[in-house]
């Protein structure tokens, strides 16, 4: 919850947030974290809380899917219902999809160690020590309890391992958990735990059979042309 203190000396409306923090907010929406209080939205930022209410439709009715595709089922559901808050509580009930009724199995690429430089730091992104979360069990989690683990589809995969120089030079094939609730797109999964049938380096010999395995997949012309 929510203290009093914290909604007394950082709660901002959004519409007066700034662009990161207004990106941040769509993301928070888009994996339905938030709460409702009365006829406010409230979004918790790390540093601060925002407040979203009726007003803010117009805004947030914008098409945000071309930078992050999860949030295209929450664009359509505002673009459909006349209240936001309506929009907003359907999607905190409904928009989510448990791990159980998911049957894809997907892919993270990430550093082993913490790069120079962070893809997307300015929306609120993080490194996240995954090997040292796997040396004590196949959970990966996102520590921070912000914006979740982004993954995309394994069989996609040939698409985008020339993105491995911004993403990382290892990977990791996951599976949702049956309990857990994950925001859904075509290609990507957004959630805040995965268990993790395999990690290594994307060169590996074992990670390309790994790849092969959980999608018949042969990845080896790609790493070649790519990496």
């Amino acid at each position: 919850m929510i203290s009093v203190e914290r909604n007394l000396l950082y709660m901002i409306k959004f519409m007066d947030a700034s662009i990161e923090d207004k990106y941040k907010c769509r993301l928070k929406l888009a994996f339905g974290k938030y709460q409702i209080v009365n006829n406010s939205v409230i979004i918790n930022l790390e540093d601060k809380d925002v407040s979203i209410d009726e007003g803010d439709k117009e805004d947030l009715s914008i098409d945000f899917s071309g930078w992050e595709p999860s949030y295209k089922n929450l664009n359509n559901l505002i673009l459909h219902n006349d209240s936001l808050l309506t929009a907003l509580s359907k999607y905190k009930k409904y928009g989510l999809k448990r791990g159980i009724f998911l049957k894809d199995i997907y892919y993270k690429m990430y550093w082993k160690d913490r790069p120079e430089e962070i893809e997307r730091s300015e929306c609120g992104r993080k490194w996240i020590d995954y090997e040292k979360m796997l040396k004590d069990n196949n959970i990966v989690f996102d520590c921070y309890n912000q914006f979740g683990i982004w993954s995309t589809r394994l069989d996609n995969i040939n698409n985008t391992l020339s993105s491995s120089f911004r993403y990382g030079d290892h990977l990791m094939i996951l599976r949702p958990l049956p309990l857990c609730k994950y925001a859904v797109s075509d290609l990507e999964i957004v959630g805040d735990k995965f268990k993790t049938l395999y990690h290594g380096e994307i060169k590996d010999p074992e990670t390309i059979a790994a790849v092969i395995k959980y999608s018949g997949i042969d990845i080896t012309d790609q790493i070649k042309k790519d990496l």
